[in-house]
């Protein structure tokens, strides 16, 4: 059986055309709109201000920011259709996504505002004021240079990512350390997978407050890079397994899903909370309650400040003078867990 195939094997003819043609043809018709919309407003505008002179610079100006504007939504949208897949956002990905979408998009935008204009002083006599077009196409030129540089900085940011080097240190020898391995993998993929659920949930909070979400994005690119690898590190120690074990990689596999622990079903507050507890062990329930709720209020966008929502209570001082014990319950929880890694760290 082979393992998952490596992020880093993205070609660009991996990805499922359809798919993609769908969402484009949504976001093309809503850039056409905006171009005539954006040609009838400022043209109005100038026409009030009676400055003739006012239309071009301005128009071509927000051409420029409506491309910028676009050119993000054509990254993120190729970014869905990895997910939707199955597959991740890898840095062969991005670098795929710049060389046949970002820049031929920055480049087509800049061609077809420039041949819109000649076709029309062509028709009504007008002269072009080339000065404004050589401005535009430096800003266009500049434009595409920066998305280079963006989609350059992703790449290498998930490069550099320790998480994403699942393969950076050398595999186990022996059994016992390749079943410990394995335990490990797993117990990291558990915690990969929190981490993305408490990532989606806060986007689509971001979203639906019209909050910025392009971190959020780059978080979940990350994540979900660093769980296709240890997927692949995982696969290939079971075959590892298997082979020394003389048992067919199969039954390995069965026998270690039957052994896992199952995950714990924890609120997305748990590893805040614990987070918390290890930094400032000595607060007392109100204190804890009181810092968790202040930090809530501050970072609104963020679902992980929140007290569970079995609690059915919007804070976690509400929850305290509502039913003290289910606090403490939970805050003796959350210290088991933070000393049982310590102990983890110290070994």
């Amino acid at each position: 059986m082979d393992p998952t195939p490596s992020a880093e094997s993205f070609r660009w003819s991996d990805l499922d055309q359809t798919l993609v043609s769908t969402k484009l043809e949504k976001l093309t018709k809503e850039i056409q709109g905006a171009f005539v919309k954006d040609e009838a407003e400022i043209g109005f505008e100038g026409r009030k201000r009676g400055n003739g002179a006012y239309f071009l610079p301005t128009f071509l100006a927000k051409q420029v920011e409506r491309t910028d504007e676009y050119a993000r939504r054509k990254y993120e949208l190729y970014c869905e259709c990895v997910y939707e897949q199955g597959r991740c956002v890898s840095p062969a990905f991005l670098r795929e996504v710049y060389a046949n979408a970002i820049k031929l998009f920055i480049q087509v935008r800049k061609d077809t505002i420039a041949d819109h204009f000649a076709r029309r002083a062509h028709i009504t006599g007008e002269r072009l004021n080339q000065h404004c077009f050589n401005r535009f196409a430096r800003e266009m030129d500049a434009l595409g240079n920066t998305w280079f540089k963006t989609t350059e900085a992703d790449a290498k940011s998930l490069e550099h990512n320790s998480l994403f080097h699942s393969f950076s240190c050398p595999l186990p020898a022996s059994l016992p350390e390749i079943r410990q391995a394995i335990v490990d993998c797993q117990s990291r993929l558990t915690e990969i997978n929190l981490e993305l659920e408490a990532q989606k949930e806060a986007l689509v909070l971001a979203s639906a407050n019209g909050g910025p979400g392009s971190k959020i994005r780059q978080a979940i690119r990350q994540l979900s890079v660093a769980k296709a690898n240890l997927e692949e590190k995982r696969e290939r120690l079971l075959l590892i397994f298997a082979e020394q074990g003389k048992k067919s990689f199969i039954g390995y596999k069965a026998e270690f899903s039957r052994t896992k622990r199952a995950a714990r079903n924890r609120p997305l507050c748990f590893e805040t909370a614990i987070a918390l507890m290890s930094k400032s062990p000595d607060l007392n329930l109100v204190q804890f309650c009181r810092k968790m709720d202040s930090d809530a209020e501050k970072f609104r966008s963020a679902l992980k400040y929140l007290p569970p929502k079995s609690w059915k209570t919007r804070t976690f001082y509400e929850q305290y003078q509502k039913r003290a014990d289910t606090v403490s319950r939970f805050l003796s929880a959350v210290r088991s867990e933070a000393r049982r890694r310590s102990k983890k760290e110290e070994l």
